[in-house]
């Protein structure tokens, strides 16, 4: 087992809040319908699909290397729009 640790920064005129629910809370359903070549679905295995639960990732043709990834989010922080695996 390793540690990974990624942070990302995205400069948008859309307010951070609909950001935040658009890819973190309803990201399941949106991203495979935004970019399907990258993500072809994600299903809830465990959970009820906030933190502690397990998702089911398949990603779509242009994912050469990996195919499937279950992931595990530990929490999210409303109040900060953190999100930690």
């Amino acid at each position: 087992m390793g540690v990974c640790t990624y942070e990302t920064k995205i400069i948008t005129t859309i307010p951070l809040a609909k950001m935040f629910t658009a890819f973190v809370l309803d990201g399941d359903n949106l991203i495979p319908k935004v970019v399907p070549q990258a993500v072809k679905s994600v299903e809830i295995i465990e959970g009820d699909g906030g933190p502690g639960s397990i998702k089911k990732i398949t990603f779509g043709e242009v994912q050469s290397i990996i195919t499937l990834v279950n992931a595990n989010y530990f929490r999210y922080h409303l109040d900060s729009k953190t999100l930690s695996f």
